[in-house]
């Protein structure tokens, strides 16, 4: 006689999920993944600052709301500087008005000559070619390329040169915080 048994199905189970990257929201998979902040997987590429787009490391590595900053955009916008609604500047007097407008002619003239006889309007000293770098038609020492805000140094193609007068050179992310206008390269 034959017996028949009856057959007992394995329970099916999902797969189950990896775990998904905080900054773009994809699968992070083991073989790809680099704990960041709060011991969540990132992928590597994904560790940068939200703002300026630099690598972080985890001397730099700041975190709030699941995305990541660097040590100043996290100090520009999470602790601000000035705790009070208005700056006073006390009462400005002519001869504080013409000393500042001395000061501004001679920021100009400075310029002027950087362009003339190529020298740095930062340093003042002559730009030889070799140390050259270009901004606007105006010639800086490469050492001395830094945005006045965040005094990052860069090689130039991030670099942009303020309006009016006496231009100063911004990164292109403060240039954009400060006049706010954005720019793409």
């Amino acid at each position: 006689m034959i017996k028949y048994t009856k057959r007992t199905k394995m329970p099916w189970s999902p797969p189950v999920s990896t775990p998904k990257c905080p900054a773009c929201k994809k699968s992070v998979y083991p073989a790809e993944h680099v704990m960041a902040a709060d011991r969540k997987p990132y992928h590597k590429s994904c560790v940068k600052c939200i703002e300026c787009n630099i690598p972080l490391n985890p001397r730099t590595l700041n975190e709030h709301d699941e995305e990541l900053f660097c040590n100043v955009c996290y100090a520009n916008l999470f602790n601000p500087q000035v705790f009070t609604i208005g700056k006073y500047t006390g009462i400005v007097t002519p001869e504080d008005i013409a000393r500042q407008k001395e000061k501004e002619r001679l920021e100009k003239e400075k310029m002027e000559r950087a362009l003339k006889d190529k020298h740095c309007p930062n340093c003042g000293n002559k730009v030889y070619p070799e140390q050259a770098i270009e901004i606007s038609e105006v010639v800086f020492h490469r050492i001395c390329v830094k945005c006045i805000e965040c005094h990052r140094v860069f090689e130039g193609k991030d670099m942009i040169l303020s309006p009016g007068e006496t231009p100063k050179a911004y990164c292109k992310f403060c240039f954009a915080k400060e006049f706010g206008i954005s720019l793409r390269s």
